[in-house]
């Protein structure tokens, strides 16, 4: 796809500002007024492309291809921007060096995981460090004493190979992935509610089931440490390693959906999703995390208009008036604290509605039991209208829906 501007208009008022901003020295080089940045960071949120790259580096190749077109023709035709843009993209793409991430998840380090490939990432899992890549990380570790990094005991570890033009992007894609196969385990597992707990954080548990441990470590495939480089977890909980309750049925759970993801045609906004719900789970403030949760069912319902969203979160159920209401709620606590500053009441209760609506829905779309290929299909689906004409006709359709989104948890 062809980089284009989510506003045309807007990107051409601050290009004429930074093309304004720039001059072309004797030399040949440019120099720019100090402001021109204050200009380049609205442009790039103007940006819509599908480049697998990291932000710092499509914001970098943004900066690049205006420094190219001015010196060219000062920006006259802003058409070759994108153009240059979208080239300079393409030739980094190609330039990628493979990397491995070493990293720990918080189930116990006594079960065979499968391993995966998520979104060209290969993930393995080990009750161990391999050997190869040890005494590298052991060294990092203890180069950043004054952070006081270990390895969590009885974690599994795990090794994920990816293809990156950086070590940032390589970083982002296999954490987006480890990401993804968490929120499978999360939708997976039964939540069970502690009715007598003195915290309604577990009676009402929202957090990410599968954590990952304190630090992350890059590496050649040679096992060599790249430059001793680490990523701190920033929602590191140092929890107790977890036992899983029904091994087979998790394994036989992860396999099964990660075989769904590869034959899924519509992919990228499913694994957008994934990672937005897990990060949403991550967070340790409970109104953060319901603010984040509801962005996530904004992106699986792809609407940002309430009455839409409602009307979509709700197609799963038929007592649609009863969640109509739940959702209708949610929505006024939300807004309120947005635009009111009021933090909502029952918050832990808010936050496991949200993830039940979201759950039915990520089942849904991993499952695709009508085998759509688009997310417009899907759009579609959950957006059929529910006057009484049109019951029978829905409600046989909501109990295929119900077959699979039924599935006992485990």
């Amino acid at each position: 796809m062809k980089t284009t501007w989510i506003n045309s208009a807007y990107a051409l008022e601050l290009i004429n500002i930074i093309r304004d901003s720039y001059t072309l020295r004797p030399d040949g080089n440019l120099s720019y007024k100090i402001e021109t940045t204050f200009y380049l960071d609205p442009l790039f949120g103007l940006i819509k492309h599908s480049h697998d790259l990291d932000e710092e580096t499509l914001y970098s190749t943004l900066k690049e291809a205006i420094e190219k077109c001015y010196k060219k023709d000062k920006i006259t035709n802003t058409n070759n921007l994108t153009i240059e843009f979208d080239k300079a993209c393409h030739l980094k793409a190609t330039k990628k060096e493979e990397y491995r991430i070493i990293t720990q998840i918080n189930i116990k380090n006594i079960y065979l995981l499968p391993t995966i490939t998520i979104n060209n990432c290969r993930i393995s899992f080990h009750n161990s460090i391999p050997k190869k890549y040890q005494a590298a990380r052991d060294k990092t570790l203890l180069s950043h004493e004054d952070r006081k990094l270990k390895n969590q005991e009885n974690y599994t570890f795990v090794c994920i190979t990816t293809s990156a033009t950086n070590t940032e992007h390589a970083v982002n894609n296999a954490t987006g992935a480890l990401s993804c196969a968490r929120a499978i385990f999360q939708i997976g597992f039964k939540k069970n509610r502690q009715l007598l707990a003195q915290s309604s954080e577990y009676e009402y548990p929202t957090n990410s089931i599968i954590q990952c441990g304190q630090v992350h470590t890059l590496h050649y495939i040679s096992g060599k440490s790249v430059r001793g480089e680490c990523w701190m977890n920033p929602s590191f909980r140092n929890d107790q390693a977890l036992t899983l309750r029904s091994p087979q049925k998790t394994i036989d759970n992860l396999k099964s959906k990660i075989a769904l993801l590869k034959k899924c045609l519509y992919l990228p906004h499913l694994f957008s999703a994934l990672n937005n719900y897990v990060d949403a789970t991550d967070r340790k403030d409970p109104e953060l995390r319901f603010m984040k949760l509801w962005s996530t069912l904004e992106r699986l319902t792809m609407t940002h208009e309430s009455a839409t969203l409602i009307k979509r979160a709700s197609f799963f159920f038929q007592d649609r008036a009863l969640h109509q209401a739940i959702l209708e709620s949610l929505r006024t606590s939300r807004n309120n604290h947005i635009h009111g500053g009021h933090p909502p009441i029952n918050i832990e209760l808010k936050n496991y509605h949200l993830c039940s609506f979201i759950e039915h829905l990520l089942n849904f779309f991993i499952i695709n039991p009508f085998k759509y290929s688009t997310t417009e299909e899907l759009k579609n689906l959950i957006s059929l209208p529910t006057q009484s004409k049109n019951l029978k006709t829905q409600i046989s359709m909501l109990k295929t829906v119900q077959k699979f989104i039924g599935e006992s948890k485990h």
